[in-house]
């Protein structure tokens, strides 16, 4: 989208979770609804430098009721995980 002369994008695009954003912070949260390729990657990224990271994401019954939705697919649901880092 273009406003003025300048272009946006939606932050999706490129990342679900846009975590690498947090890299220097101290300690962070991060919740992630939907399976994120990059998610891992960036979550130990930010525990490298020794940061502290946390991270949310869908338990068991949010998964079965993600499975029921017709704009999920059975692929994106088989990634989602969680993980925790210190």
């Amino acid at each position: 989208m273009t406003i003025g002369d300048a272009r946006y994008i939606d932050g999706g695009v490129r990342s679900f979770t846009n975590l690498d954003l947090a890299a220097d912070c101290a300690r962070t949260l991060a919740i992630a609804p939907m399976p994120d390729p990059v998610l891992d990657a960036d979550a130990a990224s930010i525990a490298e430098r020794g940061g502290l990271i946390e991270v949310i994401t869908p338990d068991e019954d949010a998964l079965a009721a993600s499975s029921r939705s017709p704009h999920v697919s059975a692929h994106s649901r088989s990634h989602i995980g969680s993980i925790q880092l210190h």
